[in-house]
């Protein structure tokens, strides 16, 4: 009989043990947002309008395009998942737990993508241009593909602060934290995988925190690891990034015009065939640092030295994703009672006139569309891109437009933000005497086929061969 009461002693001991390490977890996962949310909340920022997205096991879709779909997401949930069907592929997956005690939290979340006019299988941005997703959702998952937003990229005011736990299917050998400065100096205070960092970083510089073997803030559960990222600003707004693989590093360090360590970071992160917009970056800081000769960058862009015109269908052939899906993304747009009152230099003569400006902005160097949008334009007025100090990096003339009918779409102008600039803002003005629109929206978004085309016109002439004519 002893034996018998022992064996279930033990077999109850092993079930309470398991039903408190599950209870551990669970108090865990509870006090963090779930896959659920979060998979919502990439699809807000990756997923433009005109696709269909089928999320009714995972979570409220939004309404579907007014006309036909240019193509299908699914966010599918484990009962549902099927092996995918060409021309079908998966592309993102938001796990946390296998077998969570209350079924209706955090189920895995597979992202299903059907779309091949847009985006394939295999695709590279052509440049790298970042914000920060549109929820500041405090689980972000390393390994999950980002296209304009990114839940690695955290802005903060002064004074602000952020705690996330980052989420990796493999251990992190190395990471890196990327602290960046707004108009003004900041004190930034980081921490990741168990290092605190505080670095005073100067107005629009970047500074680059190597993190060796980060130390999970828990032991690994289900195939996951999980880091603690924190950080808080002092003085001026700040922006942080956490950089898991060297191929984002180089692009980050590209941006930036730290050329010899972008080249440095792109080589050792290979997987150059499949990756064309970083081949681009790699031969161009290789140039510019001296890492590469002729030769060497030569071959690194050929396939795409070889295109005379591109255009929005060349770039979706040469890097898998087409333009209509990113200029389809949120980005940066501001309707105009968002807008500040300021006064800027007038024309010769006129002296401070007023103007509507956009709040500083964080964002990547690089190439640019402007966007202004209104039912009528009853003057003459001046579109500005201003450096965070206030300087015009570029003025444009905006001529009056009448009323029209459907109201015509917004116009767009192209624009360049150097990498010396430490941000930027935009400023809507009219001369002495002239007059605004009363209502209008500004905006900002990368200009994808003027990245590809102005880079390889750059690598030519850094190469002395000729340049096609636009």
């Amino acid at each position: 009989m002893l034996p018998v009461r022992a064996g279930g002693a033990a077999l109850a001991l092993a079930g309470i043990l398991w039903l408190g390490a599950a209870a551990r977890n669970e108090l865990y996962f509870f006090g963090r947002d779930e896959t659920r949310r979060v998979a919502e909340t990439w699809a807000l920022d990756s997923v433009p309008p005109t696709v269909a997205i089928d999320a009714t096991r995972a979570f409220a879709a939004p309404a579907p395009p007014a006309g036909e779909p240019a193509g299908r997401v699914e966010f599918l949930t484990p009962k549902y998942l099927r092996p995918p069907l060409p021309p079908a592929h998966d592309l993102a997956r938001f796990f946390l737990e296998e077998d969570s005690l209350p079924a209706f939290r955090n189920p895995g979340i597979t992202v299903r993508v059907q779309a091949p006019a847009l985006l394939a299988l295999a695709y590279d941005l052509p440049a790298w241009q970042p914000l920060p997703s549109s929820r500041g959702d405090d689980v972000a998952f390393v390994d999950t593909p980002a296209l304009l937003r990114s839940p690695l990229v955290r802005d903060l005011g002064a004074g602000r602060s952020f705690a996330v736990t980052a989420v990796s299917r493999r251990p992190l050998a190395r990471a890196w934290l990327l602290l960046r400065a707004g108009e003004a100096p900041a004190r930034i205070a980081a921490e990741f995988g168990g290092r605190s960092v505080e670095r005073l970083v100067g107005a629009g510089e970047l500074a680059v925190v190597p993190i060796d073997k980060p130390r999970p803030e828990r032991s690994p559960y289900q195939g996951n690891h999980f880091y603690r990222w924190s950080a808080r600003a002092e003085f001026s707004p700040a922006r942080v990034a956490l950089v898991a693989d060297e191929g984002t590093l180089g692009r980050y360090l590209f941006n930036a015009g730290r050329f010899a360590e972008a080249s440095q970071a792109l080589s050792a992160a290979g997987g150059d065939a499949a990756a064309p917009g970083r081949r681009l970056e790699r031969a161009l800081a290789g140039l510019a640092s001296g890492a590469l000769d002729a030769a060497a960058a030569r071959d690194l862009a050929r396939d795409l030295l070889g295109v005379a015109a591109w255009d929005r269908q060349e770039v979706r052939t040469r890097f898998g994703i087409h333009p209509d899906w990113l200029d389809g993304l949120p980005y940066l747009s501001f309707a105009s009672e968002e807008l500040f009152r300021i006064a800027v230099s007038g024309d010769a003569g006129e002296g401070d006139v007023p103007a509507l400006a956009t709040p500083r902005l964080i964002v990547e160097p690089g190439r640019y569309l402007l966007e202004i949008a209104a039912d009528v334009w009853p003057a003459p007025a001046h579109l500005d891109l201003r450096d965070s100090c206030g300087r015009v990096l570029q003025r444009i003339e905006l001529a009056p437009q009448p009323p029209a009918y459907p109201a015509p779409g917004p116009r767009r102008f192209a624009a360049q933000l150097p990498s010396t600039a430490s941000g930027c803002f935009l400023t809507l003005s009219a001369p002495r005497g002239g007059a605004l629109p009363p209502r209008f929206s500004l905006g900002l978004r990368p200009d994808v086929v003027g990245t590809v085309a102005g880079r390889l016109a750059l690598l030519r002439r850094l190469l002395g061969e000729p340049v096609p004519e636009a």
